[in-house]
């Protein structure tokens, strides 16, 4: 939950939403000042843990279907075309082709 200026809202409420800022739960962040320092940082990794924890789904962050995977195959495949190794292996290839041809032309031929 974010902190406005007229109370507690969600991200996007007010019409500006730079000025809101995030308020942690007093509760977990909590600790007396009697408390040792592996106390501290233990309440202070649990808070983190607790603010980092989101159970709920980003609707832009769907997985990709259709469409969009076929398109992220085409990067990858894009990418994969770009590495030196795939640069040699298609010349090599091209080279031995161009090389065996007229070989086995001259043997179609009779020559």
């Amino acid at each position: 939950m974010l902190k406005g200026g007229k109370g507690n809202t969600f991200a996007g409420d007010q019409e500006n939403p730079d000025q809101l800022e995030d308020v942690a739960d007093d509760d977990a962040t909590e600790v007396s000042k009697g408390d040792s320092d592996k106390e501290r940082a233990a309440a202070a990794d649990k808070a983190v843990q607790e603010a980092m924890r989101d159970d709920r789904r980003d609707p832009d962050a769907r997985p990709p279907h259709g469409y969009q995977k076929f398109t992220i195959l085409i990067h990858h495949f894009g990418q994969w075309l770009k590495k030196p190794e795939t640069i040699f292996a298609i010349r090599f290839s091209f080279v031995s082709i161009v090389l065996w041809l007229p070989r086995e032309l001259l043997m179609i031929l009779y020559i």
